[in-house]
C-alpha cells in the first residue's frame, strides 16, 4: 500500500480528542511513508490532517470537486 484516502470534517470537532487522534493520524502516516489522500479542505480536521502529514514530511493529495455553471 503506497496511500490511503481519508475523509474528516470540515469543521474541528466538538472535542479536542478529534483533533488530537486527527495530528497523530497524520504523523504516523508520515512516518510510515504513506501519502494522504484527503477531501482537499482548508478548514477543520481536513486541515489539521494535511498539516500533520506535511510538517513530519510526508506527501498529501487533494481531491475537490468544482462545480462548473
Amino acid at each position: 500500500m503506497r496511500s490511503i484516502c481519508i475523509f474528516l470534517g470540515a469543521n474541528p470537532g466538538t472535542t479536542s480528542a478529534y483533533a488530537k487522534a486527527t495530528k497523530e493520524m497524520g504523523r504516523e502516516l508520515a512516518t510510515r511513508g504513506l501519502t494522504c489522500v484527503y477531501g482537499g479542505s482548508n478548514t477543520g480536521l481536513m486541515k489539521m490532517l494535511a498539516d500533520s502529514v506535511l510538517e513530519s514530511g510526508g506527501k498529501v493529495i487533494t481531491i475537490l470537486k468544482l462545480s462548473v455553471g
